[in-house]
């Protein structure tokens, strides 16, 4: 008799794959996502790539840090000067705040 040619092949859980396939590089993390940002299709629970940088980049979506908090926001650059959008706040990018990441990829919570 004839084994299957699957015969003790096991499958790696989808979840996983698709976190190696949108990691490309070990810099890319995988987190949650801190809240939401309509504008660009993100919710709480989502999982968002995201990789290190300070690099600013026309209608990026990045993580922001002021005063200790985090929030997702869309940059956007006009006459010289950048600006940034979040879900309650929109304005000028100041010296107090950083852009610590930008997402790459957003897996959404079909869960939720």
């Amino acid at each position: 008799m004839f084994r299957p040619p699957t015969d003790g092949y096991v499958e790696a859980p989808i979840g996983e794959t698709v976190i190696e396939h949108l990691q490309p590089r070990p810099t890319v993390k995988a987190i949650t996502a801190p809240g939401d940002l309509v504008i660009a299709g993100i919710n709480t629970n989502d999982v968002i790539m995201v990789e290190p940088t300070s690099r600013l980049v026309d209608k990026a979506i990045v993580l922001l840090r002021k005063d200790g908090e985090t929030v997702l926001a869309k940059l956007h650059q006009q006459k010289g000067k950048w600006y940034a959008e979040s879900e309650y706040h929109k304005g000028i990018l100041s010296e107090n705040i950083e852009v610590v990441a930008r997402v790459s990829a957003v897996i959404k919570d079909q869960l939720s």
